[in-house]
């Protein structure tokens, strides 16, 4: 039986729907408590099971000796009544899942099987994986030159994976010289045309030798969970797709299709979603064929067109979000780790996010409507070894408990404006960030760096070796000069000793490397309250703040310490 979730604290128990979980987990969050969610019996599913090796799509389904066999079958089933289905533990199914009415719970059955966080990297075992990939037969590879070889391929390959390494690994993907011959001149990479394959692997070898898997345009999620929303995704794996690994979107952009929301992912490891091989070849984000939005992630939520309803109740609990397969050193504000778009009641808890190259978690208010992305809940989040790490871009009522950002690139929270609004009231309770450098040729830096952000609360912080400053309040208004007002910060240890310039250089008396660097704007209305900050400058003889300064390069209002408390009295 698939397990289903109440919350345990104390001796009281809370049964399994949605509404309650998300329910106890708010409560959980305001009141400062540990509990979490955790596994039980669920009760009401009628259970489907699927063993692609001892499975027959001819059978019913419904025991373990009885077995469907693929995807494919759940994929084309008609669910009557509320159901779920059980993939084997261990076992690899190479097809997209596809969400449907009455499909509330997936999970697995057999093996107990478990997943653990190794240096910033999801490990599991005995997990079903689906591996939205194809494979090509040993005897279908022909030598084209030296160390290359092509197998006939009638899709767009987006990535090759070699030996089927079921943790974040780096896959083939196109030459510098995006052409079959610029994959003859480059070892550890791949190009399809649509007719054939060419990959010339790292170590020189034939492709006829390996287990050889190819993401394609063919199966560009995971899963997605469609217009019905309304599952319980729990205890899987999902790699390797091609643009987002869990797509919580809507398939139908017609009039008068509500996205579906109300989805859990839990217990799971999502990883080696993205690509670079989009419109044939070039490095621009992909446009979505099914949402005509860009959803590079390995969970992506997305409306399916601009004017729908933002989309509700998203858990995220006790994920392990790894590497993403989206160019390097290329900011992409559409894609991330994990990536939220319009999205109302958010909840994400007990989250760790290594995506090597992107975004570890961006949420923002995607299309330029009336409606902005709001309440968002984030109870313990681990981000390291990403390219930005948590972006809040025009959303509001945002809370953020004991986040920890560590030996990553860029920024520890970016807080900004969206498509039409501030990010407002933003509440950040025991954030940990250090040992950042800059991300993206030095364009993103600081610890906190907050533009166009209103209401913004941050309490015991501890902020050290970042890049530039360790909170910064700004104002990169959309199109205009709008300050970041109504700012409160308590009880942090904002330590510049270490910092850096973004280049990586020394930090200077004339840099902006301070603890605390606050616009004139931001001060403005009087509307900011500073209590009991610890401020370390980059050196004993260097000022602790810019405090009303009227651009990052003006020195005049650059503090000593008691200059500083003077400056703050009765704050």
């Amino acid at each position: 039986m698939p397990p289903s979730r109440h919350k345990v604290c104390g001796t009281k128990k809370h049964s399994r729907t949605f509404t309650k979980k998300v329910r106890a987990l708010a409560l959980s969050v305001l009141l400062g408590s540990t509990c979490s969610l955790i596994a039980q019996e669920p009760a009401g599913l009628t259970n489907y099971y699927v063993n692609n090796v001892n499975g027959n799509d001819s059978n019913d389904g419904l025991t373990t000796q009885t077995a469907w066999r693929s995807l494919n079958k759940v994929n084309q089933f008609n669910f009557s009544s509320p159901s779920a289905v059980l993939l084997y533990g261990s076992q690899i199914f190479q097809t997209m899942l596809i969400g449907k009415l009455n499909l509330q719970y997936v999970g697995s059955y057999g093996p107990t099987g478990s997943c653990s966080w190794n240096n910033g990297s999801p490990s599991c075992v005995n997990r079903p994986i689906i591996d939205p990939t194809k494979s090509i037969p040993s005897a279908s590879w022909q030598s084209v030159d030296g160390a290359t070889y092509k197998a006939p391929f009638p899709s767009i390959a987006y990535k090759v994976f070699v030996d089927g390494a079921y943790a974040p690994t780096t896959p083939l993907q196109p030459p510098t010289n995006g052409s079959p011959s610029g994959v003859m001149q480059q070892a550890g990479t791949m190009i399809s045309d649509g007719t054939f394959i060419y990959v010339h692997l790292s170590d020189n070898s034939s492709p006829a030798n390996h287990d050889i898997r190819i993401a394609s345009s063919d199966m560009p999620y995971g899963i997605i969970t469609g217009e019905a929303g309304n599952v319980t995704i729990d205890g899987l794996v999902v790699a390797h797709a091609p643009v987002a690994g869990i797509a919580i979107l809507n398939p139908d952009n017609s009039p008068g299709h509500a996205t579906g929301g109300n989805v859990t992912v839990e217990n799971s490891a999502i990883y080696n979603s993205g690509s670079t091989v989009y419109n044939n070849g070039t490095l621009e984000p992909l446009t979505d064929p099914q949402t005509f939005a860009k959803t590079d992630a390995n969970i992506a939520v997305i409306p399916a067109a601009a004017g729908q309803a933002m989309i509700h109740n998203i858990l995220i609990m006790q994920a392990m979000i790894g590497r993403l397969d989206v160019p390097s050193n290329t900011n992409n504000y559409d894609g991330a780790g994990i990536s939220l778009k319009d999205t109302y009641q958010a909840y994400l808890q007990n989250v760790q996010i290594a995506t090597v190259n992107g975004w570890g978690l961006s949420v923002d208010d995607y299309y330029s409507t009336s409606e902005d992305c709001q309440g968002l809940t984030v109870q313990t989040l681990e981000v390291t070894n990403s390219e930005g790490n948590i972006r809040i871009a025009g959303c509001s009522t945002v809370s953020v408990t004991d986040a920890t950002v560590h030996d990553s690139k860029g920024n520890g929270f970016q807080l900004q404006p969206g498509h039409n609004h501030a990010a407002n009231y933003i509440t950040l309770t025991t954030p940990t960030i250090h040992d950042l450098t800059s991300a993206y040729s030095g364009l993103l830096y600081n610890g906190i760096d907050t533009n166009w952000a209103k209401h913004l609360t941050v309490n015991n912080a501890t902020i050290y070796k970042v890049a530039e400053s360790s909170i910064t309040l700004e104002d990169d208004g959309v199109g205009e000069d709008v300050a970041s007002t109504g700012f409160s910060l308590n009880n942090s240890n904002l330590d510049a000793s270490q910092n850096r310039k973004a280049n990586g250089g020394a930090c200077s008396a004339t840099e902006t490397c301070f603890p605390l660097y606050v616009r004139d704007n931001a001060l403005a209305l009087n509307d900011w309250s500073v209590h009991s900050l610890n401020l370390t400058p980059v050196a004993a003889t260097m000022k602790v703040a810019r405090w009303g300064a009227a651009s990052a390069s003006d020195p005049n209002h650059d503090l000593t310490q008691d200059q500083f408390n003077q400056a703050i009295a009765g704050h």
